[in-house]
């Protein structure tokens, strides 16, 4: 396992707890802001507003296909989930 791969599943470990527990539009939330927070502060230097929009969605779009990529490949359900 890498190093970035061990960081990860220690950072879900210590997430968990704090979304155990919570109904699940709760943990929905909490995910959907993190994930906001995560994608606006990604900045294209110089960019217009239209470049910086693209460059969102683009993360949005990688983000999702990767979620989709874990729960079909069932990595999601490793850790017993959140509730």
């Amino acid at each position: 396992m890498s190093d970035d791969t061990q960081l990860i599943f220690e950072t879900i470990e210590r997430i968990k707890p704090l979304l155990a527990g919570k109904p699940p539009p709760i943990q929905g939330a909490v995910l959907a802001e993190l994930l906001a927070l995560w994608i606006s502060h990604h900045y294209m230097v110089d960019a217009d507003g239209q470049e910086q929009q693209q460059m969102w969605e683009d993360l949005l779009q990688m983000h999702v296909e990767h979620v989709r990529m874990l729960i079909i490949a069932g990595e999601a359900d490793k850790g017993g989930g959140l509730n």
